[in-house]
């Protein structure tokens, strides 16, 4: 192990953090090609599938792990810093879309998709299970210690939160419906 200059701790091998970087890119795009082959009406509606918290989340990540990649093939550090920011605001909404997600499947699949929409285990593994633990396992043993105050991730978290329910409720404006099916079954 050695220390990066970015970081106060000894890190793993650059070829360990460059293979989870490469690794998490490659499930992220993954989930995106498997997401332009899925045939469902809500493609279609205003906003179409960024209208799920998961896909903005995995767009963000998916640009988190490119920054990542080209940083640990150039060692540049300010795409390392640029990475390290992204990292620590992309990760626990990451962890946050995996636990609820995968809470509710084991209560009743039916509230997350009816049969008929139900994605193969691989891919519901790819956009609900692989940016959260990557993203962790980056932050944990790949990024400095965190450099942001917990009031400081609060307010960031909350003002994503507010720009999230906004832009939910603009795309219900549209459509006339919300599109995760839980949300639909609840209002």
């Amino acid at each position: 192990m050695s220390t990066h200059p970015q970081q106060r701790f000894a890190s793993p091998s650059r070829s360990l953090s460059l293979l989870l970087h490469a690794t998490g890119l490659a499930s992220f795009l993954a989930s995106f090609k498997h997401l332009s082959q899925y045939d469902m009406p809500i493609a279609n509606a205003y906003g179409g599938y960024s209208q799920f918290l998961t896909i903005l989340s995995l767009a963000v990540s998916t640009v988190t792990f490119a920054v990542a990649v080209v940083a640990d093939l150039t060692l540049n550090s300010t795409l390392f810093s640029i990475k390290n920011k992204l990292a620590v605001v992309t990760a626990p909404v990451e962890v946050l879309v995996a636990l609820m997600y995968w809470g509710i499947f084991a209560y009743d699949p039916q509230l997350l998709f009816p049969d008929e929409f139900r994605m193969p285990i691989i891919a519901d593994i790819g956009f609900h299970a692989m940016p959260g633990i990557v993203l962790s396992l980056d932050v944990l043993f790949f990024s400095p210690p965190w450099t942001i105050s917990a009031s400081s991730m609060l307010a960031l978290s909350n003002v994503l939160a507010f720009l999230y329910w906004a832009w939910v409720e603009q795309c219900y404006t549209h459509n006339g419906w919300y599109a995760a099916f839980l949300v639909r079954r609840i209002s």
